[in-house]
């Protein structure tokens, strides 16, 4: 601290406090709101079990092995997040965008997709089961040896989806696009190919 003198008597002059340090990316990774900024957090096995995360920023997230049990995620934006054998159970992904996310062996069943943007995304094994895709885009996904048994996908676009392994059985509304995409059997659907696949048996 400066010194001032006075004659003999010596005074200490009273310091500046110092300033706030400034919220680092290990604060903003610990912040669980709506709206948060999580993109590229390192979330791997985080436990957010009913987490409010609507409208968050998950943006290139690792998120391998999160517990996101009926979570809220609606409107959130996890472009090319890891969610790597997540847990999304009951999970409300409406109106998220999850374009080129990796969903490899995650847990879709009985989650809300409703018109969520999974164009690009990595859905091979996961489980779908009874799962809501109703008006969901699809485009371009990798559903290799994914479940989607009981899916509703009423108005879903699974073009040029690649379905090769995958399970169907019981699923409703299926007024859905397949066109282009590369069918259970390894097949392509026809264009255009509407609630259904029509497939090029020729190929």
């Amino acid at each position: 601290a400066a010194l001032a003198t006075t004659g003999a008597a010596i005074t200490t002059a009273a310091a500046a406090p110092a300033p706030a340090p400034a919220a680092g990316a290990a604060d903003r990774c610990t912040t669980f709101t709506p709206g948060a900024d999580l993109h590229d957090c390192d979330l791997r096995q985080a436990d957010l079990v009913g987490a409010n995360l609507t409208g968050a920023n998950l943006t290139s997230a690792d998120l391998h092995d999160s517990n996101l049990r009926g979570a809220w995620l609606v409107g959130a934006n996890l472009t090319n997040a890891d969610l790597t054998s997540a847990d999304l159970t009951s999970a409300d992904l409406t109106k998220a965008n999850l374009n080129k996310a990796n969903l490899t062996k995650a847990d879709l069943t009985d989650a809300d997709l409703t018109d969520a943007d999974l164009s690009d995304a990595n859905l091979s094994h996961a489980n779908l089961t009874k799962t809501n895709l109703s008006y969901a885009d699809f485009a371009r996904a990798d559903f290799t040896n994914a479940n989607l048994d009981g899916v509703n996908a009423h108005a879903t676009n699974f073009a040029y989806a690649n379905f090769r392994g995958a399970h169907f059985s019981g699923a409703t509304d299926f007024t859905t696009s397949f066109r282009g995409a590369t069918w259970t059997d390894g097949q392509t659907c026809m264009l255009p190919s509407q609630g259904g696949c029509d497939r090029h048996w020729d190929r």
